[in-house]
C-alpha cells in the first residue's frame, strides 16, 4: 500500500516495518497488509460538531495537550489502515502518552501480541 507522506509516497512492505519497529512484524493477519502501526488513543472528548469542525477538534487537541502529556483513554494496540483489524490490546489506563511512548515493555508487549495473532490470508508482496 502507498500512502503520501509530506509530498513523497511510502511503499509499506515488510522490509519498511522492519526498520520502524527494529525487529521481524507478521503482516495483518485479516488483510496481509503491511500498512499498520501503533494507536495510543488519548483522551479526547469529541462530539458530533468536533466532525464537521476540525478547527474545533483540533483545538480540544491543543487544549489537552496544554498542560503536558495527556492521560491515555484506554489500550495501546496495532491497528491495520487497510482493513481497520485492530490487534490485541496492552491496557495503558492512566499513563501518559509520553510515558507509554517511553517503556520498552509495553512497545515489547504490543509487538509480542500482534506477532502472536493467527494468520488468515498471505502476507502481501
Amino acid at each position: 500500500m502507498a500512502v503520501r507522506e509530506g509530498g513523497e509516497m511510502k511503499e509499506y512492505t515488510e522490509k519498511r516495518i522492519k526498520m520502524i519497529y527494529n525487529q521481524d512484524m507478521n503482516p495483518c493477519p485479516v488483510c496481509g497488509s503491511w500498512h499498520f502501526r501503533a494507536q495510543t488513543p488519548i483522551q479526547l472528548e469529541l462530539d458530533a460538531g468536533d466532525i464537521e469542525n476540525p478547527r474545533k477538534a483540533i483545538g480540544k487537541f491543543v487544549a489537552a495537550h496544554k498542560d503536558g502529556p495527556p492521560m491515555l483513554k484506554g489500550p495501546c494496540f496495532f491497528m491495520c489502515f487497510d482493513c481497520g483489524h485492530k490487534g490485541p490490546a496492552v491496557d495503558c489506563s492512566g499513563r501518559t502518552s509520553e510515558e507509554v511512548g517511553q517503556d520498552p515493555v509495553v512497545w515489547k508487549e504490543m509487538k509480542r501480541l500482534w506477532n502472536e495473532q493467527a494468520p488468515n490470508v498471505a502476507p502481501k508482496a
